[in-house]
């Protein structure tokens, strides 16, 4: 009997040790459970931190874009702006040329009389009219080219300024 008590001590023993085993090992399984759900609670958190931060950047680009496209239409206005401006001044500088011209011819031959003698010229009364007529158009037209070029200049002013407002 003693060796089946013997027997029984041991198994005893041994179903115990293998019982602490099961209980040990059920600990790590727990334990290990533990850390990947924590794990997976990480992963699911960057995850969404990084989704956030992809958007962010998605939307950062988006906007970056955008200016880069104002930017770009400016650029283009501004170099509208100075072939307008230069076209402009050119005009100014012929047109000035003109008047010059104009002026000149008027000093050397006095235009007021000039004028008088164009018309006293006249043969009939008939030509006296076209004649008057004619200094009308004369005058009309140094009217007009005066007020072209005050126009223009003042357009010209204002292109400046807005070309400098786009620039600053």
């Amino acid at each position: 009997m003693n060796v089946f008590a013997s027997n029984i001590s041991d198994m005893e023993k041994q179903k115990q040790g293998i019982t602490e085993q099961r209980s040990s090992v059920e600990k790590g399984i727990e334990t290990k459970q533990s850390e990947l759900n924590q794990i997976e609670s990480d992963t699911a958190s960057v995850k969404a931190t990084l989704e956030r931060v992809s958007k962010e950047i998605n939307e950062t680009n988006a906007k970056l874009k955008q200016q880069v496209e104002k930017v770009n239409s400016e650029q283009k206005q501004i170099q509208k702006l100075k072939q307008e401006i230069a076209v402009l001044k050119e005009e100014i500088k012929q047109r000035q040329k003109v008047l010059e011209k104009r002026a000149r011819a008027i000093q050397t031959s006095g235009s007021g009389k000039s004028y008088l003698t164009i018309l006293m010229q006249a043969e009939d009364f008939s030509d006296f009219i076209d004649r008057a007529n004619l200094v009308q158009v004369i005058v009309k037209s140094d009217q007009e080219i005066m007020e072209k070029q005050k126009s223009d200049q003042k357009l010209l002013n204002d292109k400046q300024t807005a070309s400098e407002k786009k620039v600053g």
